[in-house]
């Protein structure tokens, strides 16, 4: 799992590789994101992005320098990823 944020725009990028051969039947399909611990936002997806990935976008207008953005992905079929990131100054 790839994240990106990019500070002037606080903006968070989430690139989940998951390989499938049908997106519409094996997805991710919860994405939760904690800024600093507290949970920000929770996604129910219905479909992947294509047959590779996943790739969504977040505004989170909280984020400061220093803060701690952790993202959390489950697949509709089990299995569990997370990843982290530390907002750079």
């Amino acid at each position: 799992m790839k994240l990106a944020f990019e500070a002037g725009r606080r903006q968070l990028t989430v690139e989940v590789s998951h390989q499938v051969p049908n997106e519409k039947r094996h997805y991710i399909n919860r994405i939760e994101v904690t800024l600093d611990g507290r949970e920000t936002v929770t996604q129910l997806c219905r479909r992947q992005t294509d047959q590779r990935t996943q790739t969504v976008v977040y505004l989170l207008p909280d984020a400061e320098p220093g803060s701690k953005i952790k993202v959390s992905v489950t697949c509709n079929l089990g299995g569990t990823r997370s990843a982290e990131l530390a907002v750079g100054r």
